[in-house]
């Protein structure tokens, strides 16, 4: 289960978070952009490197 408050990112003015599972074990961090991107697509900028398949 994936419980993820939004205003923490707005009040401590951070762009990044800690990732934890249901036992409280660190799984990785996420980016704000990294969470936009799931709810949207993904989001490319002038620091994207250009990768074509």
């Amino acid at each position: 289960m994936l419980v993820w408050n939004p205003r923490g990112f707005q009040i401590r003015k951070v762009r990044m978070a800690v990732v934890l599972n249901q036992h409280g074990g660190t799984v990785g961090i996420a980016t704000l952009k990294d969470v936009f991107e799931q709810i949207v697509s993904e989001i490319f900028d002038e620091n994207d490197s250009k990768v074509t398949f």
